[in-house]
């Protein structure tokens, strides 16, 4: 299924929600790696150990599209994002792995991945008991 919105086309698929203008929560996330450049590009391969992640972007340029892969067999997972203008963008996953990007993109950007954490009412990482 395709969203689209103005001028760009964000895919939507397996689960994966994907917002223009992220909203203030109490949720605490941990930064796993980022990337930047401006131009067409692989990123090294990162590990996602927990279930629910987000990548963090921003993006300059007239077009730009982001292809998560799998790193053990090198297939795709899904294309993330394909977009025919600028902005920021956050786009939740809930799956672990090891994965790595292609990026191509006609502009500067920088995408941040993170992890979300485990957090107590009172802002204190929880124990799992593990």
């Amino acid at each position: 299924m395709f969203i689209g919105y103005g001028d760009e086309v964000i895919t939507s698929e397996k689960g994966r929600v994907v917002e223009e203008s992220p909203t203030a929560t109490n949720e605490q996330w941990e930064t796993i790696v980022s990337f930047s450049g401006s131009s067409t590009n692989f990123t090294e391969p990162f590990t996602i150990p927990g279930s629910e992640w987000r990548a963090k972007l921003i993006h300059e340029g007239s077009f730009f599209s982001l292809t998560l892969y799998n790193a053990y067999d090198g297939s795709i997972e899904e294309t993330l994002l394909t977009a025919t203008s600028p902005g920021a963008r956050e786009i939740y996953l809930h799956r672990s792995g090891t994965f790595y990007f292609s990026i191509i993109s006609t502009g500067n950007y920088e995408i941040i991945i993170q992890e979300k954490t485990a957090v107590s009412n009172g802002g204190q990482m929880m124990d799992n008991g593990s």
